[in-house]
């Protein structure tokens, strides 16, 4: 999606409004989690919905090893 703007008086207020739509831009986009494996986020998401799923759901998904 682009954003035009016009009518700054100064190339230094245009630069200002620029770097506030690209902070926007930058803030919807999700961050990839580097910090974490694939394991540690299934078990996360595992453990956040056990109410939801039925127990042999849960003992199929934990046997991962």
């Amino acid at each position: 999606m682009q954003v035009r703007r016009t009518g700054f008086v100064t190339e230094k207020a245009a630069k200002t409004e620029y770097g506030r739509f690209c902070r926007q831009r930058d803030a919807r986009q999700p961050k990839p989690r580097l910090s974490d494996t694939v394991q540690d986020i299934c078990e996360g998401w595992l453990l956040a919905r056990e109410q939801e799923l039925e127990p042999n759901t849960m003992y199929n998904y934990t046997l991962s090893e």
